[in-house]
């Protein structure tokens, strides 16, 4: 009993990360995600000084597509 509830706790916990890193892209590159595994190459640095994901990668995955296009409604969002 206590095994499945460990593995239960460790199920949900990993999924929370999984979707913060989605949800929270960043230029760190770290490899120990499996839905979105964001590399520097995703990002290019603006003028400002901030990074930005690029609009569009042929690699990414359905999450990916989605979390940029959220992204990018954000910014325009901002920008009006």
């Amino acid at each position: 009993m206590d095994f499945i509830l460990y593995l239960y706790i460790m199920i949900f916990l990993h999924t929370v990360d999984e979707t913060w890193n989605c949800n929270n892209p960043r230029v760190k590159p770290s490899k120990d995600y499996f839905v979105c595994v964001w590399d520097e190459k995703d990002f290019y640095r603006a003028l400002d000084g901030n990074y930005y994901l690029y609009p569009k990668a042929q690699e990414d995955n359905l999450f990916e597509r989605r979390i940029r296009k959220k992204f990018w409604r954000r910014i325009q969002k901002e920008k009006e």
